[in-house]
């Protein structure tokens, strides 16, 4: 019995292996749906959408960029396509492997979806977690991201001017993507503006807890500036307290302000997720206002962040009732970011550390990235009870996770 049982498994293996490729894959010659690895967690596989993608050229507050947007379709768009990034000053055009269709058509079966917005890490650029913004887009979301003005790290882009640019030209990217889905525009019909997320790593985190209402405060920031010198191995504390005159004037304010700054919050935006977010910018107090739903994901040895000084105190702070905590055990700042066999010239550039993490497995940390930033915008902009009930405190059982939830 045990030898036939065996037999048996094993031409059904056989069949399995030898049927043409066709009849394996969805939609003819496209790619299986599947994670990064096999055992990814439901919603680290790749969503029922192929995925489409446009860039278009901008002026965005008045400084020329270059903007890229992810979108649902149908059909074979999920083939292997190279990216080009051939805007970051002082940068030889940079490529980018990732799946997606150039131009192709949006589907429509499901329009209009929820915007979201992806903001890149100081210096870095929009292109930067191209495996997150597909992922999300192959789930029903249409995804944009702008390279934003510090984009590559030129040196004469000052961060404290970047602080004050950030959160602006996230609202910009609103107002774009209703001109886009508008009547005849490129992707008409398709981009829902009454359910957005933003979602920032590094200083797109900030960024996304400012456009969520959070207000900086720099003397709390001069404070830790103080108090914790290590948490500065780029030297941002200085730059930014010998300068807050001309930050101020950036920000098109007569003065520096005693205290909070002014909002820069934008009542369009519902949810926000911030990735290692260095929350030392604002005062805890101010952070207490923001109230819409909120998930922030992290590494506890994270150079730039220390999550006992910085996320959790903000996660502990606000008063929404609905936050979300995920703590990537001996995780660092980049394991966000695409991984080096994505970005080929990171080894050449000596740039390996913007690819990896020194503990993690890049393909594991993404998987559950990817598992837990889609569950959370399905369960908040679809209202998707399977997707919520992955995020309870049962369901998350990953190890070398630390997870706490108020919302689910």
């Amino acid at each position: 019995m045990g030898r036939r049982f065996l037999f048996t498994c094993i031409i059904v293996v056989l069949t399995v292996v030898l049927l043409p490729v066709s009849v394996l894959a969805q939609d003819g010659d496209a790619p299986q749906r599947t994670g990064f690895r096999p055992d990814a967690p439901p919603y680290g596989v790749r969503g029922p959408y192929t995925v489409g993608t446009m860039e278009f050229d901008i002026n965005i507050l008045g400084r020329d960029s270059v903007l890229t947007v992810w979108y649902p379709t149908q059909g074979d768009a999920d083939a292997a396509y190279t990216y080009t990034l051939d805007n970051l000053p002082g940068w030889p055009p940079l490529e980018i492997y990732g799946r997606a269709g150039p131009d192709a058509d949006g589907d429509m079966a499901d329009a209009p979806y929820p915007l979201v917005i992806f903001s890149h890490s100081g210096g870095g650029y929009r292109l930067g977690s191209v495996y997150f913004v597909e992922h999300l887009a192959s789930y029903g979301f249409v995804v944009m991201a702008a390279s934003h003005i510090d984009a590559g790290g030129p040196p004469d882009v000052p961060i404290h001017h970047e602080m004050v640019r950030r959160p602006p030209e996230i609202s910009w990217q609103i107002d774009f993507a209703e001109t886009l889905t508008g009547s005849d525009e490129a992707l008409e019909g398709m981009i829902d503006i009454d359910r957005v997320a933003v979602i920032g790593h590094s200083s797109g985190g900030y960024a996304a807890l400012a456009i969520a209402g959070a207000q900086y405060d720099l003397e709390y920031f001069r404070t830790l500036c103080d108090e914790y010198p290590e948490l500065d191995p780029f030297g941002i504390c200085p730059v930014i307290l010998d300068n807050t005159e001309d930050m101020a004037a950036f920000a098109g304010l007569d003065a520096v302000p005693d205290g909070l700054w002014p909002s820069y919050g934008d009542p369009r935006v519902d949810v926000i997720v911030p990735l290692a977010l260095p929350g030392r910018y604002f005062n805890l107090d101010s952070v207490s206002e923001v109230t819409i739903p909120f998930m922030t994901l992290t590494g506890n040895m994270d150079l730039m962040v220390d999550p006992s000084i910085n996320t959790y105190p903000v996660y502990e702070s606000l008063n929404n009732g609905d936050k979300t905590l995920v703590v990537f055990e001996d995780a660092g700042h980049m394991f966000f970011t695409n991984t080096c066999d994505t970005v080929p010239w990171a080894e050449a550039f000596e740039l390996s550390w913007m690819c990896m993490d020194s503990v993690w497995d890049m393909a594991r940390a993404h998987d559950l990235i990817d598992h837990f930033v889609t569950a959370f915008l399905l369960a908040e902009l679809y209202g998707d009870a399977d997707a919520a009930a992955a995020l309870s405190l049962d369901a998350v059982q990953f190890p070398g996770i630390t997870y706490e939830t108020t919302g689910f």
